[in-house]
């Protein structure tokens, strides 16, 4: 009886010992998978953040692409317009000195603009506003025009991305380029603020001559500031023309 006892002893614990040998062999292959899974999982992640990587470089680089051709559409689309206008008006020779002299400073006040127009912010119309004050405040001195300035300061505004800030700004040149050809103002006055919350709203008046708004219909800006997504109303009397555009809302 003593030695069944002693052999069920021994029976249980060489039992036990192969049990736990077994527990230690299968651990260690658990701890060795779980090794090369992760080592797995680290190869595909840094696979997939170079792949990534790659994408996203691509696509920079098709948008930086895309940004260019916009620019030079845009540049030609302008400039090339008033130079076109230049060279027409010197060939026909109906056009004076003066005329001519005026359209050709229009086109390089353009290229200036469309220049400064890459580093904008997305809707920072602030900044534009300002760029195009320190552009266009020599014509307006030697034109003898008064400039009136009342621009708040506003956060940028959503939805304007890099094309539609170049049609704004286009917008408002051709808005001051007619007041500069045309109005035969003294006195010419921005206005900008953020309207009902959202809405910005640009506004430039004139104190020249006017036009009949209902039946000359500006139709340049009117194609601009469908471009820019903008809503476009023009008022025109003797004495106080107002264009004003707003954006958003």
């Amino acid at each position: 009886t003593t030695w069944v006892r002693y052999t069920a002893t021994l029976f249980g614990l060489a039992l036990l010992g192969i049990v736990v040998s077994r527990f230690r062999d299968a651990s260690a292959r658990a701890r060795d998978l779980l090794q090369t899974l992760a080592a797995r999982v680290a190869d595909r992640e840094q696979e997939l953040a170079l792949a990534y990587g790659r994408l996203e470089q691509n696509a920079r680089e098709q948008g930086r692409t895309q940004e260019r051709e916009r620019i030079l559409r845009d540049m030609h689309d302008g400039v090339g317009l008033h130079i076109s206008a230049a060279i027409r008006q010197l060939q026909s020779g109906q056009g004076s000195n003066a005329e001519v002299l005026r359209t050709l400073r229009d086109s390089l006040d353009q290229l200036k603009l469309s220049i400064d127009s890459i580093y904008l912010p997305a809707g920072d119309v602030g900044a534009l506003l300002a760029g195009m004050r320190y552009r266009m405040s020599p014509r307006f001195v030697a034109s003898g025009i008064a400039l009136e300035w009342a621009v708040d300061d506003m956060q940028p505004v959503p939805g304007l991305d890099g094309p539609a800030m170049r049609q704004f700004q286009f917008l408002l040149f051709e808005a001051i380029s007619n007041v500069l050809q045309h109005a035969q103002a003294s006195v010419l006055r921005f206005e900008a603020a953020m309207v009902e919350g959202s809405v910005l709203r640009v506004s430039v008046i004139d104190n020249g001559v006017g036009f009949d708004a209902g039946r000359v219909a500006p139709r340049a800006l009117n194609e601009r500031a469908r471009a820019a997504g903008a809503r476009l109303a023009v008022e025109s009397r003797p004495g106080r023309t107002v264009v004003r555009i707003e954006f958003g809302g």
